[in-house]
């Protein structure tokens, strides 16, 4: 799938850290373990943002599991 968009586009930062991660599963465990929960309603941030912040609402964590799925082809 080639679809992108502002929240899930594949920056340098989105695919140096897919690169990283080879599976499905690690691309998960990644998004559950290394980014923490913020408490709030809604997409506020861009996946690049989630990775600099290292934290972000279900929705925000959502687009980074996209964007790291994306960026690997899954």
């Amino acid at each position: 799938m080639n679809g992108s968009d502002i929240y899930t586009e594949r920056t340098p930062k989105v695919l140096e850290l897919a690169a990283k991660l080879y599976t499905p599963a690690e691309i998960y465990a990644y998004v559950r373990d290394q980014i923490r929960f913020i408490h709030r309603f809604g997409a506020t941030q861009t996946a690049t943002q989630v990775i600099e912040s290292g934290a972000g609402t279900a929705a925000d964590k959502t687009t980074l599991l996209i964007a790291l799925m994306r960026a690997k082809g899954f």
